[in-house]
């Protein structure tokens, strides 16, 4: 059967010419009305514009707790991270306490929470419940540096150079200080059990722990009292009365006032009356306003029995240091400073509690010494200028774990390794970085010495024990310090000096 043609039409509707004029019309309304829209749009956009310009050059009357209380209401609705803290309020509060005591021109003025004022008096008053010891590793073993006077390891019978062998019978020989410190510590009253190795025999002793201060130190050497101040804490005065009520027969003193940061303005006003007569001038603190407070020596004790004093020195004795240094060298008959210029803070801080235990240490005013000397950013120079190693002031930087050096390679960290290396009294041909053929016998012998991989080149395991040993001999070989052996040789060289008449 035949398919049949199919024939497809296509049907087209042909506008009347009525309702082309319509089309017309409807398309030309729908595009004013476009328009229209847009221009709504950009007449907002230029209001809002304009009002913002004119707003933002038309500051408003607010006050700048309102304008507080509105920083702290967008950081709690609109920041990110708002909800990251458990009291932001509180939060925000400290950081512009922080900020309102910001200055590049005074930066001892500032805020303090009160986990950081503690830690603030804590470093000043250097008092601990332990068992009143210092100590270091030498040759490996955890060896005591100083017993401080009357605290429980010297009622114990600790000595000095005794080795520490065990804390409650937990072997410390192979620990380091920190983590034998942690074992020594603990509550006030309670009973640790030190076993110490004294030339060759072993003891233990049951110390009761108490709370210790140890802002001073003091021991003869020979007809000399070496008297160390680490800092002038609340107790700083009594310590050092303690010590020196033993040392009346004594004439010659060194005050070693080295590191120490300063401290308390009473405090350094009561040591200073301990070696200068009643109503001498400590320091004169001039205030803002121009008014002027003198501060005078009380009299209350008076140790006349040091007829000539030494006061050692170096970059970092600061602040209250500054102050009996000046103090002694203007004033006592007899007194010189030796070793280098000092810090240099010539302005003194009053520290002002709140109520939530944070605390704002600010600014009052600025001292001057008897004299009218002002030694703010310039220190003060010594009598006698006496360095110390170079090894001591230089920047020794991390090694890196995979470098190595050998002959005809130059560094910082070859620098520092040969200094180190000359302090501990081995063989160095030059100390400027450059590495010889001769240093390779050098460190080889060192390695051997010390049980370490002999390489006979310069690698990050000998870099550090070469340093490890510089903090050893520095704290054991009292022949390394170089200022203090000077001081010493002085009262042997000059025993009539008058500097100061």
């Amino acid at each position: 059967m035949e398919e049949e043609k199919k024939i497809v039409y296509k049907l087209e509707k042909h506008e009347l010419a009525s309702e082309r004029k319509e089309r017309r019309e409807r398309n030309l309304r729908r595009l004013l009305f476009a328009a229209v829209c847009l221009l709504c749009i950009w007449i907002g956009f230029s209001l809002g514009y304009l009002f913002d310009r004119h707003y933002s050059n038309t500051p408003q009357t607010v006050t700048a707790d309102q304008k507080m209380e509105s920083i702290k209401g967008y950081m709690r609705s609109l920041w990110f991270y708002a909800s990251d803290y458990e009291d932001l309020d509180a939060t925000l509060s400290d950081k512009a306490c922080y900020g309102m005591t910001d200055f590049d021109f005074d930066p001892y003025t500032t805020y303090m929470s009160a986990e950081e004022l503690d830690e603030f008096s804590s470093g000043i008053n250097l008092n601990i419940v332990g068992i009143g010891i210092s100590y270091s590793k030498y040759a490996g073993v955890p060896t005591v540096l100083r017993v401080y006077k009357d605290a429980p390891a010297d009622k114990a019978g600790i000595q000095e150079g005794d080795q520490l062998i065990k804390v409650d019978g937990i072997d410390v020989t192979e620990m380091d200080t920190d983590e034998i410190r942690e074992l020594v510590l603990g509550e006030e009253g309670t009973i640790v059990t030190i076993t110490i190795r004294r030339e060759g025999e072993e003891m233990d002793l049951a110390i009761t722990r108490g709370e210790v201060d140890i802002t001073v130190y003091a021991e003869t050497v020979g007809d000399v009292v070496v008297l160390s101040i680490f800092s002038f804490g609340d107790h700083s005065y009594d310590e050092v009365k303690h010590y020196l009520d033993g040392y009346r027969d004594y004439e010659k003193l060194i005050i070693d006032l080295r590191d120490n940061g300063g401290g308390y303005q009473t405090a350094v006003e009561d040591i200073a009356s301990l070696f200068l007569k009643e109503g001498s001038v400590v320091m004169r603190l001039v205030y803002g306003d121009g008014s002027e407070n003198v501060s005078k020596t009380s009299g209350k004790t008076y140790y006349d029995n040091f007829k000539k004093i030494i006061i050692l020195t170096n970059e970092s004795t600061a602040s209250a240091s500054e102050v009996l240094v000046m103090a002694l060298r203007e004033q006592h008959p007899n007194a010189i400073v030796m070793g280098r210029t000092t810090y240099g803070k010539g302005v003194v801080q009053t520290t002002v509690p709140m109520r939530d235990g944070s605390a704002l240490k600010v600014t009052t005013s600025k001292w001057l010494s008897s004299k009218g000397v002002w030694i703010n950013g310039e220190g003060i120079k010594p009598d006698i200028e006496v360095p110390q190693d170079d090894i001591l002031y230089m920047n020794y930087g991390i090694f890196p774990e995979d470098e190595e050096y050998d002959v005809d390679q130059v560094s910082d960290l070859i620098c520092v390794a040969e200094t180190g290396l000359r302090f501990l009294d081995y063989e160095v041909e030059r100390t400027d970085g450059y590495f010889p053929e001769s240093l390779k016998e050098t460190l080889a012998q060192y390695q051997q010495e010390h049980e370490l991989e002999v390489t006979s080149t310069l690698n990050a395991e000998t870099y550090e024990a070469i340093l490890s040993s510089v903090v050893r001999e520095w704290n054991f070989d009292k022949n390394k310090d170089y200022q203090m052996n000077a001081a010493l040789k002085a009262f042997e060289e000059q025993p009539d000096y008058v500097v100061h008449p």
